[in-house]
C-alpha cells in the first residue's frame, strides 16, 4: 500500500496532507512490509553488523533491532495475512520466536546492550482513541489503546526473556518522517510510565531534545537514555546546552543511570537521510564532548 493510498483510512486528513506536503517524496518512494506468508528467518537482522564492529574496536556494542510490537503491528493487514495467520497475535508468536532468537545470538557474539525499538507505543498514548493514523500501519490495532499497550508489553517481555547479563533497552519517539514539527506527535510521556515500569528491561530511551517530549519523567528501577540532540534539525546542539539538560535530569537520576542519546535516527525514512551527514556528525561530536565534560 502506497502513502497516498491510505488517505481514506486515516482519520486525520488535513494532518496527512500536511505531512505529504513536508516530506518531499513521492508516495511511490515509500514501502510497507505486509505478511502475505509463513516468516522464518532468512539472514540475521544485526549479527553481521556486529561482527563487523567486533573487529573495528574493543569498545562496548550497542546493536538495535525493531520491537516486537512495531513488527507484528506493521505487517498485519487482515485481507493479506489472514491465509497465514488468522490473528495478530498469530504472527507475534513467530515474531517473538525470531526476535528471541536474533537477541539470544546478538548476546552470544559480545554485544553488551541490545535496544529494541517501540516508536508507535507513543501514538497509542497521544492518540485520543482514534488508532486510524498514519504512523507505522496502525491497521491492526485494537479500539482501546490500554489493551495494545498490554499487549506491546507482554511481547516485549517475552523477547528479552532469555538474556541475562546484558543490558538491554526500549526506546520510544514520537515518529521520525519528516523535519515539520506538525507533523509529528506530540505530548509527555508520563501516560506511558506505569506500562514502561512493567518493561523487563534495564534502560529506556527517550527523546526529550524537542519539546513536543514534555517533561522529564522519573523512571524507577530504570536507566534513562536521554535523548539531547534533535537529528531533525540543522542547528547542533551545543555541548553546554547538552550538560545542561543532563544537570536537570540530575534532579531525578543518578549519574550512572542517565546515558547520551539522539532523539532518533539521523536516516530512517524513505531511504533518505533525514539531516547532513556533516550535521548529524557535529552533533554526535557534541554529545561525546559533553559527555568529556560531565564525566570530568
Amino acid at each position: 500500500m502506497t502513502l497516498a493510498g491510505m488517505l481514506d483510512i486515516v482519520d486525520d486528513k488535513a494532518a496527512f496532507e500536511r505531512l505529504l506536503e513536508s516530506l518531499d517524496v513521492p508516495a511511490f518512494a515509500i514501502t510497507h512490509p505486509v505478511c502475505v506468508g509463513r516468516i522464518e528467518q532468512r539472514e540475521p537482522l544485526v549479527l553481521d553488523d556486529l561482527r563487523f564492529l567486533r573487529r573495528e574496536t574493543d569498545r562496548p556494542l550497542k546493536v538495535t533491532l525493531p520491537g516486537p510490537y512495531l513488527l507484528t503491528r506493521a505487517m498485519f493487514v487482515a485481507e493479506m495475512t489472514r491465509a497465514a495467520y488468522a490473528t495478530k497475535e498469530d504472527l507475534a508468536e513467530d515474531v517473538v520466536r525470531l526476535l528471541q532468537a536474533e537477541v539470544v545470538a546478538a548476546a552470544a557474539e559480545g554485544a553488551e546492550f541490545i535496544q529494541l525499538d517501540e516508536p508507535v507505543l507513543s501514538e497509542l498514548a497521544f492518540a485520543s482513541g482514534s488508532t486510524r493514523t498514519f504512523m507505522c500501519a496502525a491497521l491492526a490495532a485494537r479500539k482501546d489503546p490500554s489493551a495494545e499497550l498490554e499487549f506491546a508489553v507482554s511481547l516485549i517481555n517475552r523477547v528479552v526473556e532469555p538474556l541475562g547479563g546484558v543490558r538491554v533497552g526500549v526506546h520510544v519517539c514520537r515518529g521520525n518522517w519528516s523535519r515539520d514539527e506538525r507533523t509529528l506527535l506530540r505530548g509527555s510521556y508520563r501516560p506511558l510510565v506505569p506500562s514502561l515500569d512493567r518493561l523487563r528491561v534495564s534502560q529506556l530511551v527517550l527523546e526529550f531534545a524537542t519539546e513536543r517530549a514534555g517533561e522529564l519523567v522519573l523512571l524507577d528501577g530504570k536507566e534513562l537514555g536521554l535523548g539531547v540532540v534533535n537529528p531533525r534539525t540543522d542547528t547542533v546542539e551545543s555541548s553546554r546546552d547538552i550538560c545542561r539538560a543532563v544537570e536537570d535530569a540530575l534532579e531525578m537520576y543518578s549519574p550512572d543511570r542517565i546515558f547520551l542519546n539522539p532523539d532518533c535516527g539521523f536516516a530512517t525514512f524513505s531511504r533518505r537521510p533525514m539531516n547532513a551527514e556533516s550535521v548529524a556528525i557535529g552533533k554526535l561530536q557534541a554529545m561525546v564532548d559533553a559527555a568529556r565534560i560531565l564525566r570530568g
